[in-house]
């Protein structure tokens, strides 16, 4: 699978220095980049299957133009209540602009991660992207 970087997003806008229409600067659109690890394997056991998380990786294909998907198993493990679960996951991600609609996808989008991958909670995260 080809990963790509989304394209920058630029904006031309009046220097401050200036009113010059001649002098402008370049400015970039901040990115923020969107994490989601989902289950492998379902709580009972039995394995997701693939076209669970094609549907997911077609999804964020198509709302954002590029998406990426790390196939390696990721392992985890944690406790609630005295009791200690592991967890083998994958993970998608996308990189693009800090807006709020943007935020507001991913809210709605995990709930249906939720449903789709049949759990209590789906780890989404975000942080800021600097692509030099």
């Amino acid at each position: 699978m080809k990963l790509q970087c989304p394209p920058r997003h630029w904006a031309f806008l009046p220097s401050r220095e200036s009113n010059s229409a001649s002098s402008v600067r370049l400015l970039t659109i901040m990115l923020r980049r969107y994490e989601m690890l989902v289950p492998l394997v379902f709580n009972d056991g039995t394995p997701v299957p693939e076209t669970l998380l094609a549907e997911t990786f077609a999804e964020l294909r198509s709302q954002f133009g590029a998406a990426s998907w790390e196939t390696q198993v990721l392992r985890g493990v944690w406790e609630q209540e005295g009791t200690v679960y592991q967890d083998n996951l994958t993970k998608f991600f996308v990189d693009v602009p800090d807006v709020p609609e943007h935020r507001q996808f991913f809210t709605e989008f995990k709930h249906r991660l939720k449903q789709r991958f049949q759990q209590l909670d789906v780890w989404i995260t975000s942080h800021p992207v600097d692509v030099i």
